[in-house]
């Protein structure tokens, strides 16, 4: 099946990631059968989108079982391919073994200065693009840092969309896995502050494990493990306003140094 999603506008050249993700996220599930839920999904970035050309998504079943429905969307713009994904659906009323990580604890988002000044420049101009979002950076100092962190600094941002969204589950699963995008790679950076870099995704991957409302208040909660050769991988957890953990994130992204009189780039462009 064929779907077609018009241009957004954006203070961005190349299109946000986030938005391809849950554009081709709500295209696959226009396939699937009621009672079924989205459980993951693996994207690849292939080509920087066009923020002013038309994008068309199309999905084929790659497989129907009684659990699991599997799902390949393929993204276009001007007759080539961009974006690769598959996303597998669950159906309704598994059971088995349940645990989960808790939420860290760190400082509420009613406490945390709202002005963006304090940010370094590549956040304020990121930022900005996304005004219908709060979006708070929590400082570091704000938190305790184990020896752990320390040696992989934890962003943690708090965040929650600015109007109601209703009760509709699907909407905000939606919106998460937009949102998901937002602030990921710059955790790369946490080790080198002062380097200037070209940010881009490469790929990226949710699990979605819990209910979240994105009109309330959502921890996440990410971390940088490792970066070489011009490739850092983030990991993300996104706790909801109950202290539940509701998705886990993963991304690999472009770090690339620049060098000579480049400037540093905040666009989707590798």
């Amino acid at each position: 099946m064929l779907f077609l999603s018009k241009p957004h506008s954006s203070t961005l050249i190349r299109t946000f990631g986030g938005q391809i993700v849950a554009q081709a996220l709500a295209a696959a599930w226009k396939t699937v059968d009621a009672g079924y839920q989205i459980h993951s999904l693996h994207a690849y970035f292939l080509r920087a989108g066009d923020t002013t050309s038309s994008t068309s998504y199309e999905v084929e079943k790659i497989r129907d079982g009684r659990s699991f429905l599997v799902r390949r969307i393929t993204a276009t713009e001007n007759g080539r391919v961009i974006f690769h994904m598959m996303a597998s659906f669950q159906h309704d009323g598994d059971h088995g073994v349940e645990h989960s990580d808790p939420m860290p604890v760190v400082t509420p988002p009613d406490e945390i200065d709202i002005s963006r000044d304090h940010l370094p420049q590549r956040y304020q101009h990121l930022l900005a693009e996304w005004p219908e979002w709060d979006v708070r950076i929590v400082p570091s100092e704000y938190y305790d840092a184990s020896p752990a962190t320390q040696q992989s600094p934890i962003q943690n941002v708090w965040f929650k969309y600015k109007h109601q969204l209703g009760d509709e589950e699907q909407l905000h699963t939606l919106g998460l896995a937009y949102m998901s995008d937002m602030t990921l790679i710059h955790a790369a950076l946490m080790h080198h502050q002062e380097q200037k870099v070209q940010l881009a995704s490469l790929d990226h991957a949710i699990w979605f494990y819990r209910p979240c409302s994105v009109d309330e208040w959502f921890l996440y909660s990410q971390q940088s493990p490792t970066a070489k050769s011009g490739r850092g991988v983030v990991t993300g957890r996104i706790f909801n306003q109950q202290g539940e953990l509701a998705a886990v994130v993963v991304q690999e992204g472009l770090t690339r140094i620049l060098r000579g009189d480049a400037r540093e780039s905040i666009h989707k462009d590798s």
